[in-house]
Order: structure tokens, then sequence, then C-alpha cells
């Protein structure tokens, strides 16, 4: 599957787009605007597809995926660290949060119950093989998605991507 071949997604739509741009903006780089574009379209398609075939059929919201994928790296997290490692409101943090523990996906840690404040939350066992088994579908779908680029293709990809986060 290629990402986004199910959406209006010829180069004559970006075209288009860009050609609007262009005629409000003479100043316009559009090589730099075709990155952007680009790069938010393959983004949305890639998220959207992964919440169709791996997260929503276990009723699990991307936010959600998220933050379960934060908690069972880091084993254990205080709930007012995850809004900022999730990039969350707060607010949807902690309804995410209500979400899976009524679920019984996370579960708060007796260990920091004496302060409400600094509850902290870990996944549950359920949770843990939820999260696992959600990566290893998630991983098949990015193999198939990302499939008609090389290695050597994906090595540069990653390299790009990690420049421009700042990585290397």
């Amino acid at each position: 599957m290629v990402l986004g071949s199910s959406h209006v997604s010829s180069a004559a739509y970006e075209n288009a787009v860009l050609g609007k741009a262009a005629e409000a903006n003479t100043s316009l780089d559009e090589r730099s605007m075709r990155v952007g574009f680009n790069l938010v379209r393959v983004a949305n398609a890639f998220v959207q597809l992964t919440e169709d075939r791996v997260h929503r059929p276990r009723r699990w919201s991307w936010a959600a995926f998220r933050t379960m994928l934060i908690i069972w790296h880091l084993e254990s997290v205080e709930g007012r660290s995850l809004a900022r490692l999730t990039g969350l409101s707060r607010q949807t943090s902690s309804s995410v949060l209500a979400t899976l523990e009524r679920r019984c996906l996370v579960e708060r840690d007796p260990c920091n119950s004496h302060d409400r404040r600094l509850v902290t939350f870990r996944l549950s066992e359920r949770g843990r093989v939820e999260i696992e088994q959600a990566l290893k579908e998630q991983n098949a779908l990015e193999t198939e998605s990302f499939a008609p680029l090389s290695p050597e293709e994906k090595d540069t990809l990653i390299h790009l991507l990690h420049k421009l986060l700042g990585l290397e």
C-alpha cells in the first residue's frame, strides 16, 4: 500500500494548491512549501492508516496509543509529565489516562498514593500485552507502508528526518 493512495493525493492536487498559494504570494519558496506540504500529507496518511488498522479495533485513539507507549517505555510515569511527553494538553492527557484506567490498561502506582498531585501510572499486565501486540501490528503496517523505499532510501529518509528534528 502506498500512503495516501486512497486520498486526493495526485500531483495535480499538489500543483493546484501550490499554484494558488504562489498566486497569493509571489515570494514563496516553492521547494520548501512542497516539502512541508508532503511531509504533513504523509504523516497524516500514516496516522490515519494506523488508527484505522491497529488502534481503533482496540478502541484506542492515537493519543491513547502514544500515552501507553510512553508508559510502556518508561515503565512508570507521573500523570503530570505525560501531557508534556505526549504533546497533549493536560486536560486531554487526564481524559486519556482516565479512559485507559477504566479499561484496566493502566493503573495507579501504589508507591506514590500519598499525594494525589503526584499520581504515577504504569501499565497493567493487560496493558503491557496489548501495547506489545499493537507494536507488532504497527510495525507490520510500517513495513508494508514503506515497502516502496529501498533500505538505502529508508536510511536516507531517517537521516533527513533526524536532521530536521535536530537530532544530528
